[in-house]
């Protein structure tokens, strides 16, 4: 189960402090 930990890790760091970055990945994607 350690790769939960650095996956679950990452979404959290990227999704706290990057709300804005996962918006515009959201975007670009949808794009």
């Amino acid at each position: 189960t350690g790769e939960e930990i650095p996956i679950s890790a990452r979404k959290v760091v990227t999704f706290r402090p990057g709300q804005k970055l996962k918006s515009r990945v959201e975007g670009g994607n949808s794009d």
